[in-house]
């Protein structure tokens, strides 16, 4: 019986803090301040900056994924979570391959303030979504012009683009999740009282 209620007290404190506030915040990763994660209340996926991993082709990426590698705990994000995180962002239009919708551009510009930019006026990602063995695909969105593309282009695994990041997530530990609720319940209840 324990285990149930803690279970709804924390999906409730989940809920609440998603209610509370902005579903997507800025997270550290490497040390106090870097602010180069992204977390999403409601997937409970954090997303490394695409910045970060800039030029690096996806077979690079890859082989630092696991343990004792430079990316370890992380992954590709799949189609279905890069869709999810452009719609936690408020993205209205979701292209495939792509949309131009200038209601796009405030999500897309709070979307860039959060991964970083990969060219001047946005970001593009490779994520894990092959359609052709060797191959993965690149998502992109401009926040000049409103443009989002969930399938933008195709690109060899041993390929670098220039323009082009990794759409990498992680889990977080469940105790990190589990303040991350907590700390959502108190700002609402803060912002509530003042």
């Amino acid at each position: 019986m324990m285990k149930y209620s803690t279970a709804i007290l924390f999906t409730a404190a989940l809920t609440a803090a998603s209610a509370a506030g902005p579903v997507l915040t800025e997270a550290d990763w490497l040390a106090a301040g870097d602010g180069l994660l992204t977390t999403d209340a409601i997937s409970g996926l954090q997303w490394l900056d695409w910045e970060y991993t800039i030029n690096r082709s996806y077979d690079d990426v890859s082989s630092q994924l696991g343990a004792g590698g430079e990316f370890e705990g992380f992954r590709y994000a799949t189609y279905a979570e890069v869709f999810d995180l452009y719609d936690h962002a408020g993205v209205v239009s979701i292209g495939e391959p792509s949309t131009h919708d200038t209601a796009n551009n405030p999500a897309l510009l709070f979307l860039a303030d959060l991964l970083g930019t990969t060219f001047a006026t946005g970001a593009e990602a490779i994520y894990d979504h092959a359609h052709t063995a060797g191959n993965h695909m690149v998502t992109a969105f401009n926040f000049n012009d409103g443009h989002s593309a969930m399938e933008w282009f195709e690109l060899v695994d041993s390929s670098a683009f220039f323009a082009a990041g990794s759409a990498l997530v992680r889990v977080p530990a469940p105790g990190s999740v589990a303040l991350l609720g907590i700390g959502g319940l108190i700002a609402s209840r803060r912002h509530r009282t003042n």
